[in-house]
Formats: C-alpha cells, sequence, structure tokens
C-alpha cells in the first residue's frame, strides 16, 4: 500500500488504463456527486463526500468552498483562505493547523482520489497521482 491507499500494481493498472484508452486520467469522468470513502486516511479523516463545482461536503457536514484555478480542469484554491474544517476524529485535512492551499482531485473509472497541497506554489498536475510535490494528504473514494 502507499500513502494514497492503493497498492502500486493497482495504481499502475489505473494509469495504464487511462493512457490506453487515450484519455488523460484525471479527465476520465466527472468528479461531481457523492463519493464512499476507500483508503483508510479517508474514512478516518473525511468520512463520505460529496463534491460540486464549488464546494465539497464532508461526512461531518462541514464544508469546504473551492474556487478553480485558471487553466486546470480539476485544480482548486481554497474559496477563503482561513477554511480549515474539523473533520471526523478531530482531523484536518493536512493534518496541521494549516488549511491546504490547492485541492486537486484524479478519477479513474469508478475511483477518485482527492490531493490536498499545503505549498504556496500552484502544483504541476502529473497523469500519475502518485507522482506530485508538495502533497500533505491524500484520500482515495469510489462510487
Amino acid at each position: 500500500m502507499n500513502k494514497l491507499g492503493f497498492g502500486k500494481a493497482m495504481v499502475s493498472v489505473v494509469v495504464a488504463a487511462g493512457l490506453l484508452t487515450g484519455v488523460a486520467p484525471a479527465m476520465a469522468m466527472d468528479m461531481n456527486g457523492k463519493w464512499v470513502a476507500a483508503s483508510t486516511t479517508a474514512m478516518s479523516i473525511t468520512g463520505d463526500i460529496e463534491v460540486s463545482a464549488d464546494k465539497i461536503v464532508f461526512e461531518t457536514g462541514a464544508s469546504l468552498g473551492l474556487k478553480p484555478v485558471e487553466g486546470e480542469a480539476h485544480l482548486f484554491t481554497l474559496a477563503s483562505a482561513t477554511d480549515n474544517p474539523v473533520l471526523l476524529n478531530g482531523n484536518t485535512l493536512c493534518g496541521s493547523n494549516a488549511p491546504p492551499e490547492y485541492i486537486a482531485f484524479a478519477m479513474y473509472e469508478t475511483s477518485m482520489i482527492l490531493l490536498a497541497f499545503d505549498g504556496p506554489d500552484v502544483p504541476k498536475l502529473n497523469p500519475d497521482p502518485l507522482d506530485q510535490d508538495g502533497i500533505c494528504a491524500s484520500f482515495t473514494y469510489e462510487r
């Protein structure tokens, strides 16, 4: 298991499938809607979530407003730079008192990975969600 909650072989198969079909992995499906926590981190920190174009609603009922980053289909900044909702078991997305700077979504078939970034620089998203700089946390969900 890696820090994203996927076994290395699973990620390789999923990334390869997206590349072979000619669809970039992040564009494989619509992120909007309800998602069931699948990774240990998602189950213990966020719980199930619901994603829309402008926010994430967590299992606790707390929400996080999102603003799209221009030119990036699945990359967002926070609507309010101070938003850092308390989630399950008293956790926050990045596990510190500081909120994430950016949120990204990587989607594969019926799975989605939510990536939280805590650095000030705009993340350069790669096709492989395991190969990202500046990630403070990641959470995997299923439909």
